[in-house]
């Protein structure tokens, strides 16, 4: 138990990122690095998605790639003691902090204060695999495979559960990647939301202060333009505890900018 009051809160934005394959999400937040903030970034690869990040600018993101649920384990751990000992300046935690980042093979001087997760769709699917004892690594691909059952799919939801929380309570900036699913509701209108089965995909909303739906448009001379919405509206889940009522969408968002948007704009 912990007694705190509002003003004494962290600022570490926490994050949940979703949108149709291609929208631009990996990039999106990758653009985290764009601010001294954010800085060092780790980037936790579930998806091997990462070519968007092979520019210049994103040379300094550190990329960890991970094809296993059980993977998780260690890369948490890690996290874990890496911000407990991140900000503190005495020989001997520098020392443990430098050691630390050896073992997982990163460079001794990253201290991280974000960590992009891509994606939860595709973790989820990993925990299932998991609890089927499935290896995506060794089953052939001609493999008596077995169905899941709903078991199977309820323990599987309670570790993203399990997961998301103990993301969220890390002292750094988090960012989550999740890919779109639709729905018709009982008008036949079509409803966006993460892509999580079942309850879970309303309930790890709660977890965050942000849920943003990216979308992408080509304008008429062939340029890609981006909006981040983060009002709930009818058709897509969102939510913004951040900057209030003002802020309906960002317009060509970055992570910083999502961070401190200007709360008396309705268009940032």
């Amino acid at each position: 138990m912990k007694l705190t009051k509002p003003q004494d809160t962290d600022n570490y934005l926490k994050a949940l990122i979703y949108g149709a394959y291609g929208a631009g999400k990996t990039y999106l937040a990758a653009t985290a690095v764009e601010s001294v903030r954010f800085r060092d970034v780790l980037f936790l690869d579930f998806e091997a998605g990462t070519r968007s990040l092979a520019r210049k600018e994103f040379d300094d993101i550190d990329i960890i790639t991970l094809t296993q649920f059980t993977e998780l384990a260690q890369v948490y751990e890690f996290l874990r003691r890496h911000v407990s000992l991140r900000d503190k300046t005495d020989d001997d935690s520098k020392c443990k902090l430098e050691d630390l980042n050896k073992m997982m093979g990163l460079s001794p001087k990253r201290r991280y204060r974000t960590v992009i997760v891509d994606s939860l769709t595709e973790i989820h699917k990993l925990a299932l695999y998991h609890l089927q004892s499935i290896n995506p690594d060794t089953t052939p691909l001609d493999a008596d495979l077995p169905y899941a059952e709903l078991r199977d799919w309820g323990r599987a939801a309670e570790g993203i559960r399990l997961l998301v929380r103990a993301l969220r309570n890390l002292e750094a900036h988090v960012i989550i990647i999740c890919a779109q699913q639709r729905a018709q509701d009982e008008t036949g209108r079509f409803v966006y939301s993460p892509a999580l089965s079942g309850k879970l995909s309303s309930e790890i909303q709660g977890f965050v202060d942000i849920v943003g739906l990216l979308k992408s448009s080509t304008d008429k001379e062939g340029k890609t333009k981006r909006r981040l919405y983060v009002a709930p509206a009818g058709n897509y889940d969102a939510k913004d505890r951040i900057h209030g009522d003002g802020v309906v969408y960002f317009e060509n968002p970055t992570i910083p900018r999502i961070l401190t948007g200007n709360n008396d704009k309705k268009e940032v």
